[in-house]
């Protein structure tokens, strides 16, 4: 486990950008199997790695840099003097036993995909159980990682599951947990080249479709790092650019 940080030079590249030359990285000392002490959430909202868990210091020299760092992207972006329109805000998920009398006949849940409702909620099966989020449209940005256990479910899951489908009438509430989406004003990603840059590009912030577009996206990055252009995929409405002018936003309406 690592954190990291960056410095660029401003003299080594051609028509005047700057070349990231190399990033700093700090080992983070594995933990005890009975530590309580809460270093790794420390680190992930603090962004400092706390001096007793530090260990070794690491230089990494690098010819091009791929910010990928989703939530974290403002984190990186910020220390090489970009601003970042992306926010990081907390999405929060639930496990739910459904019980299998309640289904219809040959219905098998396990078989079933991912499903994304009209009302924003999305659930999957999960092993024995189910798997479902909702994001709720009012979050403040942060980088908070707290889960708000049954409130959360009772007031944004359940009646949900139960319009979808009455199945869900009495399913239970199991745990939940909480992460974070990189979103930015458009709600869809940033990629391609920073400008000013001769060797840094980003590729981040695609706000619950990363999966879905990480095919695409992952093939044109890397023929735009190999030979300076696109090929099959062209990522320049991605650029972050377009946020100078709202015309150019490509807004997703899909809130998941």
């Amino acid at each position: 486990m690592s954190a990291g940080a960056s410095e660029h030079s401003a003299s080594a590249a051609p028509f005047s950008l700057r070349r990231v030359s190399a990033l700093h990285v700090v080992g983070v000392r594995s933990p005890g199997a009975g530590d309580e002490s809460g270093t790794l959430r420390e680190i992930l909202t603090t962004h400092r790695v706390p001096e007793a868990a530090r260990g070794a210091e690491t230089r990494l020299a690098c010819d091009a840099l791929v910010n990928c760092l989703g939530a974290w992207s403002p984190i990186l972006a910020a220390k090489l003097g970009i601003s970042d329109p992306a926010e990081p805000v907390r999405r929060q998920i639930s496990l739910v036993d459904l019980r299998r009398d309640d289904l219809g006949p040959g219905v098998r849940i396990d078989e079933l995909g991912m499903i994304v409702d009209s009302s924003g909620l999305y659930f999957h099966p999960e092993g024995a159980f189910v798997l479902a989020g909702y994001s709720t449209p009012q979050e403040a940005p942060g980088y908070d990682f707290d889960y708000d256990g049954d409130e959360f479910f009772e007031r944004e899951i359940w009646p949900r599951l139960a319009h979808r489908a009455s199945a869900f009438d009495r399913c239970r509430h199991v745990r939940g947990w909480a992460g974070l989406y990189a979103v930015t004003p458009d709600r869809s990603g940033i990629a391609g080249p920073v400008a000013g840059f001769a060797n840094l590009f980003e590729a981040h912030s695609f706000t619950g479709r990363g999966v879905m577009q990480s095919w695409a996206v992952g093939r044109a990055m890397a023929a735009q790092i190999a030979t300076g252009r696109y090929a099959e995929h062209d990522l320049a409405p991605l650029s972050r650019s377009r946020f100078s002018d709202p015309a150019r936003w490509v807004p997703e309406e899909l809130h998941i």
